[in-house]
């Protein structure tokens, strides 16, 4: 009976351990994705502002 109780209890902390472990590994996955879409914006910007000063540049009077 006790050996039952413990081994349930076991089970139980394994699976509660198992998704924390998941639901960290989602805000990792969530937060990575978010700064990947910072980067490329901010990469976007920087070369959208580029080309607009060499067209600038380039079509100057």
């Amino acid at each position: 009976m006790l050996r039952q109780l413990r081994s349930q209890r076991r089970r139980r902390t394994a699976r509660r351990a198992l998704l924390l472990r998941e639901a960290s590994v989602d805000r990792n996955r969530r937060r990575n994705l978010g700064e990947a879409l910072v980067t490329v914006l901010l990469v976007a910007m920087v070369i959208v502002s580029f080309s607009a000063l060499i067209y600038q540049v380039v079509t100057r009077p």
